[in-house]
This record gives C-alpha cells, sequence and structure tokens, in this order.
C-alpha cells in the first residue's frame, strides 16, 4: 500500500505501507516531493518497488577473464 502525506514545510511524502494486524507500519520512505514532476518520479520508484520490476544491466563475462580472476582471487596460479 501506498501513502501520501503533506508534511509540515507543505512537501508531500511517499511510504511505502504494510498491515500488521490493526496498525499501518512504514516499511519503506520513499522521498518528499515539492512539485507535480518530483511526485511522479517517486510514485514510480514506488511502482518498482511493489512490482519488484528492477532494470537488467546487459553485459555479457568472456569465459577466460572470469577464469583468470577466479584463479588470482584463489592463488591458484601463483607458483
Amino acid at each position: 500500500m501506498v501513502r501520501k502525506v503533506r508534511t509540515a514545510s507543505g512537501a508531500v511524502a511517499v511510504q511505502v505501507m504494510r498491515k500488521s494486524g490493526r496498525r499501518d507500519v512504514v516499511v519503506e520512505h520513499v522521498g518528499s516531493a515539492h512539485t507535480d514532476a518530483e511526485l511522479g518520479v517517486l510514485l514510480e520508484r514506488v511502482r518498482r518497488i511493489a512490482t519488484g520490476d528492477q532494470d537488467v544491466l546487459d553485459f555479457e563475462v568472456s569465459a577466460c577473464t572470469h577464469s583468470a580472476s577466479l584463479m588470482s582471487l584463489t592463488g591458484a596460479g601463483a607458483r
């Protein structure tokens, strides 16, 4: 559940909440927005937190490089 609360400074705080018994508990304070644009960014962050939608980096790791770095970490290549 998402909660938007007006702060004393006039900003809108965005928080991720969960129910615990009869109470709402703050899981994470995402941030405070002073403009509609900032609020949109915070709500997009909340959507990603709620759905687990995370960006994935697309890169390749070469087998030779990986093996060489493992050998240097374990000391297997040193004699």
